[in-house]
């Protein structure tokens, strides 16, 4: 029997979430030598966290239509809402989007190279999330009841997003070929590759001396707030605010939508450091007086500048300190006046004060604009024995799937642009934004700090 035949989609009942909880462990966690109780723990703690709570996340099941709350789950993922904006033609719309998380399908139901196509649990559920989180559109296709049978029951579909966004670390194709519609005429693409590019830097082994020094010094005009909870109330808003200005201004996106998820959607800027805190060496926190501070604000720019470094420590990888959320506010008039010139030098700076402080052999950002990057190459040149690497990923790649008016298309002929993108906190944002010497836009987002 297909998978579309037997199956439904469901929110998951409290057992069904336990037995979710133990997939996940197994598959991201269990090879890492994380015992079931501290992974058990370490999920509770990010349920609780401001970004899932008041319904925010969701768990999902696929399950069988016969016994829909039976623990067997035959495939699963988490859903977390989002305060998104649309901006097209100067019209900025406050909207709803979802990012999708924890893909997974237990070993036994998985497909096999005997049978390697007669399942497809997870490809269906996520076809039939489609359908429980789309604004109802006419532009959308009709529900494909002749492929699928009936749609998630309607107390279970919110319907309201816009769009939604995931991190693919299965390539390019799968799921973009989870399409809305099924396999119909009408069908349009599912979640579409918008982010792929790294700039990792690697540090020398530093001097006896070197991290102590670091580890007070900040750059000029850097100054550190001791949490995320500390950051002015009113500046997220007015980051988003100047981000829908200077992008409404940018004459190559005309007659394009433009969408992003909005900084002062709860809990989207400290879900990062939460999720990497535990693998902190003791040592690291002693030397810094038992805190890591992550966040730094610069008031020489207007609005401030505002970066969020957070220092991971993932078993089997290098420490690497990532750039979890950036936003340096300047005019693309501005890319190489003296004072950009000096910001992104003392931003550099920062990062590598911050490095080595930290003990991280490494550095690690995505979708950053050019005129940071070649201001890095310089500082990295003038630096003996650090490499910095600009490449193409071919895993953890930022996707969109588009729910609203209007379809995403190919390259150049796109009519709905995804801004920025922001790593393991798994959503999109606009925060930092310069503009090449061809004009293009390039947001900035953050990176990738552990198990999704």
């Amino acid at each position: 029997m297909s998978a579309p035949a037997h199956t439904t989609l469901v929110v998951a009942t409290p057992a069904q979430k336990r037995t979710i909880w133990r997939n996940m462990w197994k598959q991201w966690e269990q090879p890492k030598g994380v015992s079931w109780d501290e992974c058990a723990a370490y999920y509770a703690k990010g349920d609780a966290l401001d970004a899932c709570r008041d319904g925010r996340a969701t768990y999902w099941a696929l399950v069988n239509r016969s016994d829909p709350e039976h623990e067997d789950v035959l495939a699963s993922t988490r859903t977390i809402r989002r305060d998104a904006k649309t901006l097209k033609d100067g019209q900025a719309r406050d909207v709803t989007s979802y990012v999708i998380t924890a893909v997974v399908t237990p070993p036994h139901h998985r497909s096999t190279p005997r049978r390697p196509c007669q399942k497809g649990y997870a490809t269906h559920m996520l076809s039939l999330l489609h359908y429980a989180l789309s604004l109802p559109s006419p532009s959308l296709p009709p529900f494909p009841t002749a492929e699928f049978g009936q749609p998630p029951a309607p107390h279970y579909s919110p319907r309201n997003a816009t769009f939604a966004t995931l991190w693919s670390d299965v390539g390019r194709a799968f799921y973009r070929a989870i399409r809305i519609g099924g396999h119909g005429e009408r069908s349009r693409e599912g979640w579409v590759v918008r982010a792929d590019q790294e700039v990792r830097c690697e540090l020398p082994p530093p001097l006896q001396e070197e991290s102590a020094a670091h580890a007070s010094a900040l750059p000029r005009g850097w100054q550190s707030v001791s949490s995320v909870s500390e950051i002015p109330s009113d500046l997220l808003t007015t980051l988003s605010l100047h981000t829908l200005t200077a992008v409404s201004h940018h004459p190559t996106k005309s007659g394009k939508t433009l969408a992003f998820d909005a900084p002062t959607s709860p809990g989207i800027i400290d879900y990062s450091i939460a999720r990497s805190a535990r693998f902190t060496p003791r040592d690291v926190l002693e030397r810094n007086g038992g805190q890591i501070h992550h966040v730094y604000i610069n008031e020489t720019t207007t609005p401030p500048s505002l970066a969020i470094l957070v220092p991971t420590y993932t078993p089997k990888e290098p420490a690497t300190l990532k750039i979890s959320y950036l936003s340096l506010p300047l005019p693309a008039s501005e890319t190489t006046t003296p004072h950009v010139v000096a910001l992104h030098k003392d931003l550099i700076a920062l990062l590598y004060s911050r490095a080595r402080a930290y003990s991280c052999s490494h550095i690690e950002g995505w979708e950053l604009p050019q005129p940071l990057i070649d201001a890095w190459r310089v500082w990295a040149e003038q630096h003996k024995g650090t490499t910095l690497v600009v490449h193409t990923r071919e895993e953890h790649l930022g996707a969109l799937v588009w729910y609203g008016d209007g379809e995403q298309g190919p390259s150049e002929k796109e009519e709905v642009v995804m801004l920025g993108g922001q790593l393991c906190v798994f959503s999109f944002l606009c925060l930092l934004f310069c503009y090449a010497s061809d004009g293009r836009l390039r947001g900035a987002n953050s990176l990738f700090l552990g198990a999704e």
